[in-house]
């Protein structure tokens, strides 16, 4: 779980690269009242599938230690960074911060060398129904910072889906959703604490 803090502290780095300003929009200091800014993008990250896993005690910081999975990747095997915007200045500060910078060293002796970036065809949607397949987790929250699970309450969860969705929107193209959406949960399952 863990590992998605590195790669969006490697989005913000790349964003501070290419257009500080426009990082500084998007992530304002925490008493600012913009700090809850909806963000254009989300973002997977595929893993090598020749990896050793083992659980151990991560050091966060001097206070805080937790335990988690730990992954071993064979040297020379790459990480896929898969990333999702309809806002196209969010696209190009990301890509040419992550071309400006190159490396990116974190902690822990862990080293992140961009390799090449690939655009993937968006595909159009015939129908007012699509199935989908995610990558990641989905995470929604209530205002108070607590997660709703569409297993819960779908209702919820539906209200709390479209009102983040409207407000990306709003902040990105100027109007909000045309239509709600309605999430529908197949084959899902809660992961994490």
């Amino acid at each position: 779980m863990i590992y998605r803090n590195k790669f969006m502290a490697l989005i913000k780095e790349a964003l501070n690269q290419s257009d500080r300003a426009y990082k500084e929009r998007l992530y304002p200091d925490k008493e600012s009242e913009r700090s809850k800014v909806a963000k254009p993008f989300c973002f997977s990250v595929i893993l090598p599938s020749a990896k050793e896993i083992k659980r151990e005690l991560i050091k966060i910081d001097e206070d805080f230690t937790v335990e988690d999975l730990v992954f071993y990747f064979k040297e020379n095997s790459y990480i896929s960074l898969m990333v999702s915007s309809l806002d196209l200045e969010f696209v190009l500060n990301l890509y040419n911060g992550i071309i400006a910078k190159k490396v990116f060293n974190f902690p822990n002796e862990l080293t992140l060398t961009f390799r090449n970036a690939t655009l993937l065809k968006e595909k159009r949607l015939e129908k007012d129904i699509a199935l989908l397949k995610t990558l990641s987790p989905i995470l929604i929250e209530t205002k108070e910072e607590k997660p709703l699970l569409p297993i819960n309450d779908l209702e919820i969860f539906n209200r709390e889906f479209n009102a983040i969705h409207d407000r990306i929107l709003r902040d990105i193209r100027g109007y909000g959703l045309k239509e709600p959406l309605h999430f529908e949960p197949l084959e899902v399952k809660k992961t994490g604490g």
